[in-house]
Formats: C-alpha cells, sequence, structure tokens
C-alpha cells in the first residue's frame, strides 16, 4: 500500500468519526454508553491519541493539535480538533512509510483505534 493510499483511508477513517458526530445532540454530548466514557470524553481521546502518536516523528506538527478537555470541549473544538490532527496524521503516515518496514500494521492499529471508540458512541 502506497503512501497515498494509506492518507485516502485515513481521511475516510475521519470522514466517518465526524458523520458520527454530525448524528450525536449537543445533549447527547455527555451520556455515557454503558460502564465507559461518555460520548465527547471518547472524541477528545481519540484527538489526545492522534496526538500522541504523532509526537514520535513530528512533534512540532502534533504541537498544532488542540488539546481537549475530555469534559468541556464543544462541538466545534472536537471537529477543529479532528480535522487538523487528520492532516498531521498523514503527514506521520507517510514520514512512517518511507525508507521503514511496511506501515499496514500500525495503520491497521490506529484505525481499529478509533473504530473501537466509535462502537463505544
Amino acid at each position: 500500500m502506497e503512501p497515498d493510499d494509506l492518507c485516502a483511508a485515513w481521511r475516510s477513517n475521519t470522514d466517518v468519526t465526524l458523520r458520527l458526530l454530525e448524528l450525536v445532540g449537543d445533549d447527547d454530548l455527555d451520556l455515557k454508553p454503558g460502564k465507559g466514557k461518555t460520548i465527547r470524553s471518547n472524541l477528545t481521546h481519540m484527538v489526545s491519541v492522534r496526538r500522541m502518536w504523532c509526537e514520535d516523528g513530528l512533534p512540532a506538527q502534533a504541537a498544532t493539535i488542540p488539546k481537549l478537555a475530555f469534559n468541556t470541549a464543544t462541538r466545534q473544538e472536537i471537529v477543529e480538533a479532528l480535522r487538523a490532527s487528520d492532516e498531521v496524521v498523514q503527514a506521520w503516515l507517510k514520514k512512517k512509510a518511507v525508507g521503514r518496514k511496511p506501515v499496514a500494521k500500525l495503520f491497521a492499529y490506529v484505525v481499529a483505534h478509533e473504530a473501537h471508540h466509535r462502537c463505544q458512541i
């Protein structure tokens, strides 16, 4: 899989998360499906983990990903952070794919992690 293919798939992953967020009402962001995190905290966690991954290799770009408060981040802050982190993750994937072992396992893990949290929502 080429880096551009990974980035296209990653953009699809982000689009799924953004579409899910569109389906959640503002009053529902603090719902806690099951015993886990609230919807808001699941989404802010996803952004935080994206930032953490990107700090390995792209620290300056990772620093541009907003740090969100898990209990007070607004819908708009979450959307903006998902979009900002989407771009940085794409750059990170491209960097990881150059001159290294295939990045497919890492990519699969990153997408699976986000899918897990979408399922919790």
